[in-house]
């Protein structure tokens, strides 16, 4: 069978800023892909990085037609509520371009909104992990076999929607074939920071344990968390790095966590003198417990983390369940103090929108706590605890399905997200990293500017008319989604899309 695995393009995108700003300040792949290919390699299978593709070049209509047009299999990716209308928009043009083609969906979105999207079109949904299911699902379509007995699917069978069996998860990762990296087109992927060479990803776990009560990571791997060996993220590398790969982003929701294993990790890089530039996602408390590890990662290259801090008083950090042991402001300061001491640029992640937020934002203890703060409002994300917290308090206005930058979560109340990020690029201290800084700091801040106003400049009529509904005073929270939603899905908006 020919397989494709299809990021879709941008047929709906926001403005004036688009949904998933991260995937356009840093075009870097996703890992699921080609591990997935691996799992099939007797099948003719082709990556197209629809997001990437769209920020590197204007569609071509007619390619993405023949594209489609060519493969017996489909499969998507749907990471989250911000891309879930877009997604739907390109399932809908996939079934339009050729009705006999099987979509199969996966990732966070599709597990916990399996239901609907089997009843929105897709042909199957692999819930939580995907590889083995994947595998059972491409042998029973080529042998025209019935899927009942395959775990871990949602699906359409004679109009009824069947829920199988959950799939019990890998116990090893280091038992999964290697990732097919070279289907990747790895001239789509750059990072801006490094001047030179493309940029990859390679998972280096998988699942967290901690119960962040706003956070998806925990109930799509059942709060579990399992590890590659050293070994074989040591051979996974080499493997990326063939590929003219200059920079390397770990997927590792807590690279840290896993001391003796992220010690070897490092020590490995330098002792295979491995050349290259990466970075990870990082708690707090793993730098301040372990800044051992930390000037070892600094040694093998590490040069950017990602750190969620959320909030920095103590109060909201134990109301969101950090799973931190009385950690406040001073600790995070501590954590930050040993990365800036390894030369290693740290990007603060914080919330704000929380109902009963009792922490007023400084900007001042944020910026004593990271090089670049980003701000993200609360959104209440299906299965979380503060989504069923908020649904017993008739909090929730509006379904979570889709939702936009531009769709306040609570009527009557502000979000002050992109204020609060837009005061970040103008507060002193970022000025003068652009003036004064390192060039990797310079280079990460202006590539952000220069995201921002050239998502600004895009402006088409219909993104306009979209800004007009999302901002209209006088329409409910409800009524705005509904609206935009509505225009998308119309037949008719795709046709003429298709003209």
């Amino acid at each position: 069978m020919k397989i494709l695995f299809y990021t879709p393009i941008d047929i709906y995108k926001n403005w004036p800023l688009v949904n998933d700003t991260t995937r356009y300040r840093h075009t870097i792949p996703g890992c699921a892909f080609p591990q997935l290919a691996a799992m099939v390699p007797e099948h003719e299978c082709k990556i197209f990085d629809g997001s990437a593709y769209c920020v590197r070049h204007k569609i071509n209509k007619n390619e993405i037609i023949k594209l489609i047009k060519d493969f017996d299999v489909i499969g998507m990716n749907v990471v989250s509520e911000f891309t879930s209308l877009n997604t739907e928009v390109n399932l809908n043009l996939i079934k339009e371009i050729s009705p006999s083609v099987k979509v199969i969906l996966g990732g966070y979105h599709a597990t916990f909104f399996h239901q609907q999207w089997c009843e929105k079109g897709a042909d199957f949904v692999v819930r939580h992990e995907g590889e083995r299911t994947f595998f059972e699902i491409i042998n029973k379509l080529e042998g025209n076999e019935k899927l009942n007995n395959v775990l871990g699917i949602t699906y359409k069978d004679k109009g009824e929607i069947v829920i199988n069996d959950d799939r019990p998860f890998v116990s090893e990762l280091d038992s999964l074939p290697l990732p097919q990296f070279g289907l990747l087109d790895y001239s789509l992927y750059k990072y801006k920071p490094i001047s030179d060479g493309y940029a990859g990803c390679i998972e280096i776990s998988r699942g967290c344990p901690h119960q962040c009560s706003f956070c998806w990571n925990g109930p799509m791997w059942r709060f579990t968390q399992r590890y590659k060996s050293a070994e074989r993220v040591i051979e996974e590398i080499k493997v990326v790095l063939s590929n003219n790969v200059k920079w390397l982003w770990f997927a590792d929701t807590n690279f840290g966590s896993n001391y003796n294993r992220d010690m070897a990790i490092c020590e490995g890089i330098i002792r295979n003198s491995i050349k290259v530039s990466w970075g990870a996602f990082m708690r707090a408390d793993s730098a301040y417990l372990h800044p051992d590890l930390v000037k070892l990662a600094s040694k093998s290259g590490m040069k950017e983390v990602s750190i969620g801090f959320e909030f920095t008083n103590r109060e909201m950090i134990e109301k969101i369940d950090k799973g931190y042991n009385n950690f406040d402001f001073v600790n995070y300061k501590r954590a930050y103090q040993v990365f800036k001491e390894n030369n290693i640029f740290v990007v603060g992640n914080f919330l704000t929108g929380f109902p009963n937020e009792t922490h007023k934002w400084s900007f001042k203890h944020c910026q004593e706590i990271c090089d670049f703060a980003t701000w993200n409002s609360l959104r209440p994300q299906y299965k979380t605890t503060v989504y069923e917290d908020l649904l017993k308090t008739n909090e929730i206005k509006k379904n979570m399905f889709y939702h936009s930058r531009f769709f306040p979560l609570f009527e009557k109340k502000k979000d002050y997200t992109i204020k609060y990020n837009l005061l970040t690029l103008f507060y002193p201290k970022t000025i003068k990293k652009i003036l004064f800084g390192k060039n990797f700091e310079k280079s990460y801040i202006l590539n952000v500017i220069s995201v921002i106003m050239k998502s600004v400049l895009d402006i088409r009529f219909q993104k306009l008319q979209d800004f007009i509904i999302l901002t209209y005073p006088f329409f409910t929270i409800d009524e705005k989604e509904k609206i935009v939603v509505r225009k998308y899905l119309d037949k008719k908006f795709l046709k003429k899309w298709l003209k």
